[in-house]
């Protein structure tokens, strides 16, 4: 039997994800790929992919989770992004 819960918990998980799809969402897949072949064809080897988001991962942040928790979920997104989605999602099985 899981343990129950808690509503903190709940809540965090929900703003990591919530602000996390905001910010994957705001990605420009169509220049980034342009990007890269422009970089392969002229032999640059330097992509700033964080360009391509058009939305900045603090302001995904506030917009998924409100001002309470945007500082939270932001802090864990921004040092550890992979991590902070694992734990979000296992909180809310």
């Amino acid at each position: 039997m899981s343990k129950p819960i808690k509503p903190e918990a709940s809540a965090l998980a929900t703003a990591i994800l919530k602000s996390a799809e905001i910010r994957e969402h705001s990605y420009n897949d169509k220049a980034a790929l342009e990007a890269l072949k422009e970089a392969e064809k002229s032999g640059v080897g330097v992509i700033h992919f964080e360009s391509f988001y058009g939305v900045s991962l603090r302001d995904a942040a506030i917009a998924g989770s409100g001002i309470e928790l945007a500082e939270p979920a932001y802090l864990l997104l921004v040092h550890s992004w992979n991590n902070a989605i694992n734990w979000a999602k296992e909180t809310l099985k």
